[in-house]
């Protein structure tokens, strides 16, 4: 391996450990709940790896992760943990156009909080 070949799996390594995944990002925001989810995933990975590509003039790194649901695994791009802001805006946008969407993710949101709440009366308790 040549010290370019090297640094680049370098650069990989990292990315891998510190990374961010679209799915990631929709499940921390609350969206895996909502009607048409997989569609609705499907077109802010395609947007968010085309903001990508038109920022870098290439496909972001890819790697293969379990599935959430299921069994098996399946690739999925690796963003910088710089690209947070750009990850959540583009996901916003397009949740404005998606029917439900937005309903689903307060619904999420709402769930989590309760939840919060009682794992910390439990603490108390």
């Amino acid at each position: 391996m040549n010290d370019d070949e090297r640094e680049l799996v370098e650069v990989f390594d990292r990315l891998r450990s510190s990374g961010l995944t679209v799915p990631q990002r929709l499940r921390i925001l609350g969206y895996t709940e909502m009607t048409g989810y997989q569609r609705f995933a499907t077109a802010c990975g395609n947007a968010v790896r085309e903001r990508w590509l038109d920022r870098t003039g290439h496909l972001p790194y890819k790697d293969l992760q379990q599935k959430t649901a299921g069994s098996g695994s399946h690739c999925h791009a690796i963003y910088p943990a710089s690209w947070l802001e750009l990850i959540d805006d583009t996901i916003a946008q397009i949740a404005k156009v998606t029917p439900g969407a937005a309903r689903s993710a307060e619904a999420s949101r709402h769930r989590l909080e309760l939840e919060a709440i009682v794992n910390v009366d439990e603490v108390w308790a």
